[in-house]
């Protein structure tokens, strides 16, 4: 485990672990510096002074030593990880912040089996949830990264985790809800209406498109009923005229469209497809589709942030390997809709 420094120690551990724990603005070099003195001394005390601090209350002194833990914590440390976790004295914030490591030493403690050890879980778990609510609201990254976690559910999971957000009370968590009214069982979209149900108001400019969105456009009768009935209950409890406005300010909030390049299908009818948006900081969204002719789609990927020389420089990469004629604006029109038959079909809706 050493790091292979052959200079004498300059520094003691306390000082280096106060000088994390209080500076922001530690260069990288003397960082690294910092870590190879923790290292040289981790087992002859540095390990437990890291400890201790998260035996504090002091969130800056938590972050020091995860930052310290992440860096040079093996599993040969995962036993002391783990007794702490274990210890009732410690606070749920902190053990919470260990949950990262521990599950990267594939720790039994890590993710649920943390919440056993807690002082008070229900508290700590409605923590997490805000946290994660927080994240959501950030940006729209943050919502896929918290979908790939929710899809990874088992489907009871999945549930409670749709009826929590439901009954959240936070218009964030219509951002996680909505995407999951496409592309899933028709028990998590009754589910997922019920939660967007139970938003109500608060959410309504956003629920109101989206439920339109399903009745229009999935073919299970069921579910086109039961999100019309839903849709009904929550205009009729809204404020009168949300529904006109909710309509309207969706149709304002989609970003204009920038272009689209198609390239010819190649010898096994694969063709790919790659639009973009301006967004209002000037960056691109972008979509690329990869579409084979007897398959559908069969690749599907975007990005949020975009320059546009990137996406120039893109599409004069594809432009040297194939020709990808610019699609004009009525041509997009028609390759929109062909798209949107697409995902249809490959949903199986």
């Amino acid at each position: 485990m050493p790091r292979g420094r052959k200079r004498p120690p300059q520094d003691s551990v306390d000082s280096i672990l106060l000088a994390i724990s209080r500076r922001d603005n530690i260069d990288p070099d003397t960082l690294s510096h910092y870590l190879d003195r923790l290292d040289e001394e981790w087992t002859d005390g540095a390990r437990d002074k890291v400890l201790h601090l998260l035996r504090t209350h002091d969130a800056a002194a938590h972050a020091a030593a995860v930052l310290i833990l992440s860096e040079l914590a093996t599993e040969f440390d995962l036993e002391e990880l783990e007794e702490l976790v274990a210890d009732p004295t410690v606070s749920d914030v902190a053990k919470l912040t260990l949950a990262p490591i521990l599950k990267e030493m594939d720790s039994e403690m890590a993710d649920d089996g943390l919440i056993e050890y807690l002082n008070d879980p229900e508290a700590a778990m409605q923590q997490m949830q805000l946290r994660l609510l927080e994240l959501v609201g950030q940006s729209e990254m943050g919502v896929e990264s918290v979908l790939e976690d929710i899809l990874s559910m088992p489907l009871e999971r999945r549930l409670g985790f749709v009826s929590w957000l439901g009954n959240s009370n936070d218009p964030r968590a219509a951002n996680l809800l909505i995407p999951l009214l496409e592309n899933q069982t028709s028990k998590i979209v009754y589910a997922v209406v019920d939660a967007l149900e139970k938003l109500g108001e608060i959410s309504a400019q956003q629920t109101i498109p989206a439920l339109n969105y399903l009745i229009g456009h999935t073919s299970n009768r069921q579910i086109k009923q039961y999100a019309r009935t839903a849709l009904g209950r929550l205009t009729m409890h809204s404020t009168p005229g949300i529904e006109g406005s909710a309509v309207t300010g969706a149709r304002q909030q989609q970003l204009p469209f920038h272009e689209a390049r198609v390239s010819h299908l190649d010898g096994v009818g694969s063709q790919m497809i790659m639009l973009s948006w301006r967004r209002p900081d000037a960056l691109l969204k972008g979509v690329n589709v990869l579409y084979q002719d007897q398959w559908g789609i069969k690749d599907c990927y975007g990005t949020d942030e975009m320059e546009l020389d990137r996406w120039a420089e893109l599409v004069g990469q594809k432009n040297r390997r194939r020709r990808m004629p610019h699609l004009s604006r009525s041509g997009w029109s028609r390759g929109n809709s062909a798209l949107k038959s697409f995902n249809l079909r490959e949903a199986g809706m």
